[in-house]
This record gives C-alpha cells, structure tokens and sequence, in this order.
C-alpha cells in the first residue's frame, strides 16, 4: 500500500528541521526519500505525477521570464559549450583514475561507461539554480541570465543526448513546432483575459502541461515543450503576474520531485564513498564556468556569482543513470551514487553561496584575475548622480513605491538604481530617474563620491545583498544616513547590527499605512456629518 501523502508529510517535517540549521528545505526532502526507501516504503503514481508536473511548472516559469535573444549571446552559447566539454574531460579524468583502483563500482569501469558518468555530471540542477536566483532576487540580472541561459543549453544538450541514447528518431511533424511562436497573439489574446485569480493560474497549469505533452507526442522531450510554451508568452506585464501566481503551487510540487529522487535507493558505505570521490569534481566546476564566461569578456563580477550559482549537480544526472541502467550500460548501484552525489553536491552548494560574498571580497584579486579580457561599460565607467542627493538602491515593487512616495519633496535630488536592464529601460518610459548598476559589485562602491549622497535607500529583495551593501558603506566610511527594508522581523535587528539607521519591515509599514487611511477616511466623515 502506497501512502504518499503520508511521504510528503514527513519530506516536509525534514525540510523544516534542515531549513532551521540553515540549509536549503529540498535537502531533507532528499533525506525523507531515503530514509523511507531504507524501510521499504513504497510510492505510487501520485507522487511521481506531482513530481513531474513540479518539473513541468519549474521550466514553465523559467521561460515566462526568458529572454530568447539572451541565448544567443556568445558568452552564454559559447560559455555552455566550453563548459561543458571542460567538465566532461576532467570527470573522466578523475573517473578514470577511479577506475584503475580496486574501489568498488569503480573497479572495471568501461571508457563509455565512464563517459556516461561523465556527461551526466557535466550539467548544473535548473531546480536548485533557479531556487537560489530566485531566492536573492537576481533572476533577472546579468548572472541570472547567464546562469539560466547555461541551464536552457545544457537542456538541450540533454534532450538530444536522450535523444540518440533511446534511438528514438522525433516524429517529422516535430518540424511543425518551429511555428509555434506565431501563436504568441493568441496565447497573448487569452492570458490578457484571464484576469487575476484562478483563471490566470488556471491557464498557466494547462499551458505548462499542453506544451509538455504536445512534444512528447513528436518525440520530443515533454520539459522541453513547458519551457518553450512559456518562452512565447515571455517578456510581457502579464506573463510576470502568472509567474508569481505559480510560485507558491510551483514549490509544492517540487517537493515531490526531490522526494521521488531520494526513492532511487537505499545508500550504504561504499556507494556513500563513492558520491564523495566523485563529488571532487565540484571542486572544479565554478573555476570552469567562471574561466569558459570571461572568455568571451563577460564581467568577471557577474561570471563569478553565476559560476557559484551553478556549482552542483543536476538531478538530468539521475535520468541519464536510469536509461543506462535500463539497457545494462551500468549497472544499478550507479543510480544510487549519482543520487547521492546530487545530494552533497546540493549541501556544498549551499554552502558557497551562502559565502559568496564573503568569498569574493577575500579573493576578489585572484577571480579579477580571470577576467583580464573582460570589459564592462557599466562597471567601468565613472558613476554621474548629477544632483542627486537620495540613493534608491532597488527598483522593484517596494523601491518604485518609495521612489514615487518622496519625489515630490526630493524633485530632481532623488535617482534609482537597478541591475535589471529591462526594469531601468520601463522606469525610463515611465519619467523615474533611473540608473543601471549592480550594488552588489564591490567596484560599484569604489566608484560612488562618498560627499555626494546623503541617503541611500537599500530595497534589494535579497537580505544578504543588503547586509552586503551595508558593509561596503561602512567600510567606505561615508557620512550617510542608511535606509533598509526587511520582510521578517528577525531580520531587522540583523539590519541594524550590520550598521543600517533605520530599518523598516515591509508587512508592518503596509499595515500601519491602511489603519492611517482607515483613520483618516473615518475622521474626514465625521468632519462632514458635523
């Protein structure tokens, strides 16, 4: 008897007590698969259908914010591809040494098995990275471009890899999908209609699903067909509000997914020996993609944040180990250790990027040092705030509203400040005063006339980028009043230790600002009653 409601419940308990030590939730819910394959617990249908649709939802929105031209940049294609056979090359390596050794499983290892193994490893999970973007705020930034248009290639690489593995040729009607994006003004038409509720929502799940299963049925990859059916209706205002509603639906499907990865097997010693000697070549992976960026004079700043962000596994790996195992090109203890190695790899990224900053501000010289051809207008031409004497840092919705709030007492003193080019472009069209940087370059501070603002508003979505933000000012030592906004109280006393004057909590200033209307419409009634 299958109980997955029963799993889940308990993949939540251990998400809970590892996101309270500090660590990402979908690790216990890795350890919550395990433990239960372990007993014999045995998983239906259910869980591996909302698995896959949380798959199917994560791809989706990824390419509601996608931007297509991004893909062709050469930093991006050729960062990938260089990537790519890099990390190939020296896992075979390693793998390969492995093999000449009496470790078990490693012991007799073919030069195609290991190349499998090989390839496999070579890709970053889009689950995590796109958890981790999502998380500091960055999906839209020059790191987050690059790092989701990496993921986008290597999912290609992916579906023609499985592709050519399982000699399944794709249908010729396949030829048909090229066509697809004159349907944008009819997906269009339909998603402008859909309101704001659950009809919107409702349109997003069925766009997600018929994309998926319109390319299955040409022999396609279904992931695939989620990601292209939300790149048509990309780059538009309503595509970003039907992003937001799937967030939340989004998370809770994808607890499934990191659950049902866990039931490929019950770990022992040597298949957990095995995962960390692979796992070495995590080592290499963010010198990888950071060396195969800055080849092609991407800025160093960005290419660092991207590479950390994609320094793990992919959970591809477990699907390719799962067709190799299905026609006895490895065998199946094998998927048991490239499960495992996703799982520590999972630990060790969240490790780093919970240090990034920390780590580029100790070694910012040695990972300048890879970017000696790279050349960046914004970063390295002098900042001009004209007149300006309040600094918005953080164009999104909560800095746009204090923007609007005070220009009329500021006038021409108050100026933006984004790294999101598209949101700097709209708030031009729109009159704001509006700069492109990113505050979380440490050579944005060095460039920044320390007399001239009096007050910097910080109201980046990510947390650790306020705090970091803070330290530069007050490294810096400048005679300025620091405004922060936090979401949650805890993290206001954070704020205020780490040298910000005031701190303010979003939920709380949206509560405080209704009751004053509330009172202020009550009084002014009563004022025309009398």
């Amino acid at each position: 008897m299958t109980l997955d409601s029963v799993w889940m419940g308990i993949a939540f308990g251990l998400g809970y007590l590892i996101k309270r030590i500090g660590l990402p939730p979908m690790l216990g819910f890795l350890m919550a698969g395990f433990i239960l394959h372990g007993i014999n617990a045995e998983h239906g249908q259910l869980l591996d259908g909302i698995a896959d649709i949380g798959v199917l939802l994560l791809l989706y929105t990824i390419g509601l914010k996608l931007n297509i031209k991004s893909l062709a940049e050469k930093a991006i294609l050729g960062g990938s591809l260089i990537s790519t056979l890099i990390s190939v090359c020296i896992t075979t390596l390693i793998v390969g040494a492995l093999s000449l050794t009496k470790l078990p499983y490693f012991v007799g290892l073919t030069f195609n098995q290991i190349l499998i193994i090989a390839f496999a490893l070579s890709f970053s999970s889009t689950v995590f990275v796109i958890k981790i973007l999502e998380e500091r705020g960055n999906l839209n930034t020059a790191e987050g471009r690059a790092a989701i248009g990496i993921l986008v290639i290597q999912d290609i690489l992916a579906v023609l890899f499985l592709t050519l593995a399982k000699g399944d040729i794709p249908s010729i009607y396949a030829l048909l999908l090229l066509l697809t994006p004159f349907l944008r003004p009819v997906f269009l038409y339909i998603l402008k209609r859909s309101g704001h509720g659950e009809m919107l929502t409702l349109f997003g799940f069925l766009m997600a699903l018929a994309g998926a299963e319109v390319f299955e049925l040409v022999g396609l990859k279904p992931d695939l067909g989620a990601l292209i059916f939300g790149m048509i209706i990309s780059n538009h205002e309503k595509s970003n509000e039907l992003s937001k509603n799937l967030l939340h639906f989004k998370d809770f499907f994808l607890i499934a997914f990191f659950l049902s990865i866990g039931f490929s097997g019950t770990p022992n010693l040597q298949t957990l020996l095995a995962a960390i000697l692979i796992s070495v070549v995590l080592l290499a992976k963010p010198f990888i993609y950071h060396f195969a960026l800055t080849r092609f004079k991407f800025p160093v700043h960005s290419s660092y944040f991207a590479s950390i962000s994609l320094t793990n596994f992919s959970e591809f790996a477990l699907i390719v180990g799962a067709l190799a195992t299905k026609v006895g090109l490895i065998n199946s203890e094998w998927l048991i250790i490239i499960a495992l190695s996703i799982t520590i790899s999972f630990i060790i990224s969240s490790f780093l990027n919970g240090r990034a900053h920390l780590i580029f501000e100790k070694r910012q010289n040695f990972i300048c040092s890879f970017g000696q051809y790279q050349s960046n207008e914004n970063n390295t031409r002098p900042i001009d705030f004209k007149d300006a004497q309040v600094l918005i840092i953080g164009m999104g919705t909560v800095g746009t509203n204090i923007y609007d709030r005070i220009k009329e007492n500021y006038e021409e003193q108050i100026l933006g400040l984004d790294s999101d080019e598209q949101r700097v472009d709209k708030h031009s069209q729109y009159g704001r005063n509006v700069i492109l940087h990113d505050a979380t370059n440490t050579e944005f501070w060095d460039k920044v006339d320390p007399n001239q603002l009096k007050t910097i508003v910080l109201a980046l979505p990510d947390f650790q980028n306020n705090i970091f933000a803070i330290k530069r000012l007050n490294a810096l030592d400048r005679p300025v009043e620091i405004f922060a906004t936090a979401r949650y109280n805890d993290e206001i006393e954070i704020l205020k230790n780490a040298g910000a004057h005031y701190v303010f909590s979003l939920y709380e200033e949206v509560g405080k600002g209704l009751a004053n209307e509330i009172i202020n419409k009550s009084r002014t009634a009563e004022v025309l009653v009398e």
